[in-house]
């Protein structure tokens, strides 16, 4: 008996993607005049699916009707909708690399300090500084200015390193990278937005990130949406082109030598 072509599975691979578009949804008539969508976002896990099954294979959401994800995929940014990223990395390995980062904030913290005041021991002792400034140094004067000075300097490191080299020490030892929406490396415009936007995602510890990224598969804070970046993980996505190691190497150093100076002044201003 010959076999019958099957309507449905040609429905579905005529509606295929070209390599690099993203995934679209889609509908197709199935037998009995139901409309299937062959191409669905799950709304719980975020995972762009193919086919005609009922649930979603990875955490057994139901299919949404047609109507419902047609009206969801309106809402979408057209740059996020022609993105080429088939998701962005998610809440908990970024909070990871933050807080990698943060580590090597204090050690970087540690060593500027220890270094400053290296120099005004010998500019003590050299008859350039006055003998009392270990008590001046101890003071709380400029208490806010210095605050400042330590928020910009995390600011300024993370605008340079993902600006330059798509990514800081902590998303590097995470394997994460900072692109635009289009898939080439995040520019320092970029950069700069995300950073400043974080301020707004740190709110309550992270809760308003969270739910930001809960909006669709790209998984943008606020302050990517505002850049228009995402953070990828480099085994899902890769920038193209490709940053190289050296510049990823000059972005991370310049951004240190950024907060670092910002250590340096804030015990400077001490000395009032």
């Amino acid at each position: 008996m010959r076999r019958q072509p099957n309507k449905l599975a040609d429905s579905t691979a005529s509606a295929g993607t070209p390599a690099g578009e993203q995934p679209r949804l889609q509908a197709t008539p199935e037998a009995g005049g139901q409309v299937l969508l062959t191409r669905w976002l799950c709304p719980k896990c975020l995972i762009v699916n193919e086919g005609t099954s009922r649930c979603c294979p990875k955490c057994s959401e139901p299919r949404p009707h047609p109507k419902e994800s047609a009206g969801a995929a309106g809402s979408v940014p057209e740059d996020v909708a022609a993105s080429p990223i088939p998701s962005g990395a998610g809440f908990g390995i970024r909070l990871l690399a933050r807080l990698i980062d943060s580590v090597y904030g204090c050690m970087l913290a540690f060593v500027a300090m220890v270094s400053t005041m290296v120099v005004f021991a010998v500019l003590s002792r050299v008859g350039r500084l006055t003998a009392d400034w270990p008590q001046l140094i101890q003071q709380h004067r400029y208490f806010w200015l210095s605050l400042g000075l330590g928020i910009l300097g995390v600011f300024l490191y993370h605008a340079a390193a993902e600006g330059i080299g798509t990514a800081t020490v902590g998303k590097l030892v995470c394997g994460l990278r900072v692109v635009q929406t289009d898939g080439r490396p995040a520019t320092f415009r970029g950069a700069v937005i995300r950073s400043l936007g974080y301020y707004v995602d740190g709110i309550l510890f992270g809760v308003v990130a969270l739910e930001s990224m809960g909006k669709g598969p790209l998984r943008q804070r606020y302050g990517d949406a505002w850049g228009k970046t995402v953070v990828v993980k480099t085994g899902v996505f890769q920038p193209n082109p490709a940053r190289s190691q050296l510049r990823m190497f000059v972005g991370i150093v310049l951004g240190t030598l950024l907060w670092a100076g910002m250590f340096c002044l804030h015990l400077i201003l001490r000395l009032g």
